[in-house]
């Protein structure tokens, strides 16, 4: 009995001796409690529902390769919130002066970073350095080969590039730069795809714009019925009908054709179709599905895009713009601005407070008469180019 109730005691001193060193580990690590639910092992991405699948990854490629509206509205997407210029922001001047000479296309690089990440699930990007382990740029990952390894609680151990050959090797997330736009939740690290979360609506675009295509192809054009051969004598055998149907196909507009008593033409409206209706239905549906405006995407009527609801859409597009910018450039700098001054500069970056600014687009025709409005008599020439977002002046004189 007594050795039953010292084993007892000793398996319940292991399990708390295990649980507090579990508890001393994550607080070492700075782990949290809590882990994330995510499903199965192995080196699969865990965003959203999405399997993460290389094949997810490719059509993503495909859609955005093989242009369209699709494509067009991303892109417009991207550009709107990332094309419009990047300032980098610091006390120290020499910290702005040496990134922008080290970076001289930062603009650029945001771009193409800011358009993977509008797509795929994350923009991926390395530092690399020169021949003489100095600071040489910073170079884009293609994302579609880039899928994420997490512990179980959502920190990524280990990317694996997998390339269509299938190739595969790890990659240390210290020497990856990963910036994630659209989240599954707080604390997803991986990203979620908007493209793939709203593949339904893309895909139920692009089926219908092919079915009004076959449509049109069939039946959105005049088609000519022709009778052949007299009524009661023996029919036409199969070459004979063939040289008449080629004969009538090669009609073109604004020709006349001579027929003998035997053939009898008749010509016959197109069916009816409202594809219009059907094409504003689908732009409607796309341009909601990805938070774009429907304006940016409607060429029908004018109803559509006018009165308050329109400027609704535009302001909430507008805030999902400047989220999306600040979101960006606070990784942009953690994944590569940082390590970057740590490594290759003279600075500190944990005293240079370094923070960059993605300039605004006007969302709104608004915008600048509420800009404008600001500009009073009061004020002077430099504060007003500031406002405008303009250069400043050289001239003193001038600027005061």
């Amino acid at each position: 009995m007594s050795d039953n109730t010292d084993a007892g005691f000793f398996r319940s001193l292991k399990e708390t001796a295990t649980a507090y060193l579990q508890v001393k580990k994550r607080r070492l690590n700075a782990k949290p409690q809590t882990q994330v639910d995510k499903d199965g092992g192995g080196y699969g991405a865990t965003w959203s529902a999405q399997s993460g699948d290389m094949a997810e990854l490719r059509e993503i490629k495909q859609i955005r390769e093989s242009g369209g509206i699709v494509a067009a509205a991303f892109d417009a997407k991207g550009l709107i919130r990332f094309g419009t210029g990047v300032e980098i922001q610091a006390e120290n001047d020499a910290v702005v002066e040496w990134l922008e000479s080290e970076l001289p296309d930062l603009d650029l690089t945001v771009l193409d970073l800011g358009m993977d990440a509008t797509y795929y699930p994350a923009a991926y990007g390395e530092v690399v350095p020169n021949r003489l382990d100095g600071f040489s740029h910073i170079e884009g990952i293609e994302p579609w080969t880039i899928k994420p390894e997490t512990d179980d609680y959502g920190d990524v151990l280990r990317y694996w590039q997998v390339l269509q050959s299938g190739e595969k090797e790890a990659l240390e997330p210290a020497d990856i730069g990963c910036i994630v736009l659209n989240k599954a939740s707080s604390r997803d690290k991986t990203g979620i795809s908007e493209l793939l979360r709203n593949k339904h609506e893309v895909e139920t675009f692009r089926e219908n714009q092919q079915a009004v295509v076959e449509v049109m192809r069939r039946m959105g054009h005049p088609w000519r019925h022709a009778k052949v051969g007299r009524e009661g004598a023996t029919g036409l055998n199969d070459t004979q009908l063939r040289r008449v149907r080629n004969r009538i196909k090669d009609i073109g507009a604004g020709e006349t054709l001579t027929t003998g008593p035997d053939i009898e033409i008749t010509e016959n409206e197109p069916a009816q179709y409202p594809f219009e209706d059907i094409q504003e239905r689908d732009m409607v549906m796309l341009a909601t599905a990805i938070s774009l405006p429907i304006e940016f995407l409607n060429a029908g009527s004018d109803g559509l895009g006018s009165g308050a609801p329109a400027d609704a859409r535009m302001d909430l597009f507008a805030l999902q713009n400047e989220v999306a910018r600040r979101r960006f450039c606070g990784q942009f700098v953690q994944q590569f601005i940082n390590p970057i001054l740590g490594q290759y500069s003279p600075f500190d970056p944990q005293e240079e407070q370094v923070k960059l600014h993605i300039k605004s687009f006007l969302d709104q025709k608004s915008d600048m008469a509420e800009l404008i409005q600001k500009v009073g008599d009061y004020m002077q020439t430099r504060e007003v180019r500031e406002r405008l977002d303009l250069e400043p002046l050289e001239d003193e004189e001038k600027a005061e």
